[in-house]
């Protein structure tokens, strides 16, 4: 009896913290999308087309592809290299916007502070998804918005 109200225990404690992972990357992720829209509506306005939009894009799109197979981890790494170009491109253009979207303190935990590669999403997006992202106009604010960037749920 004892042993069944543990496991139990257990297995709720452990949905507990599943779920508020799951809402702390939904958050982080969708901040990552903002960022990626400022940054385009900043170089729009200073009439510059920088490549590397593109690499922050295909690292939003893989975050949350990664998200909804429930790997959470994953996907704030991703979301966060993205929010990091997004950043370095907002710098170049408005420095005093792109301090808005540095991680918060209530972020800060949810990054990885180890120095790896982003692999685990290498096959995360389709060849057609990154095919569609290879031809995006990021000048064209319609077409990124076809690119799933967020979580809806």
């Amino acid at each position: 009896m004892q042993r069944s109200l543990i496991i139990v225990l257990l297995v709720f404690m452990f949905s507990a913290m599943n779920a508020q992972t799951a809402d702390q990357a939904k958050a982080f992720i969708n901040r990552g999308q903002v960022a990626i829209f400022k940054a385009q509506k900043e170089m729009l306005r200073a009439s510059l087309n920088d490549p590397s939009l593109k690499d922050a894009i295909r690292e939003q799109a893989t975050a949350v592809k990664l998200y909804k197979s429930n790997k959470f981890r994953e996907a704030i790494d991703f979301s966060y290299a993205s929010r990091l170009k997004s950043i370095a491109l907002l710098q170049n253009v408005n420095k005093v916007v792109a301090d808005y979207f540095l991680p918060t303190v209530e972020e800060q935990p949810l990054i990885s502070n180890e120095n790896k590669k982003l692999s685990a999403g290498e096959n995360a997006l389709t060849s057609e998804e990154s095919k569609k992202i290879d031809q995006l106009d990021t000048q064209d604010v319609q077409k990124i918005r076809e690119i799933e960037l967020n979580i809806n749920q």
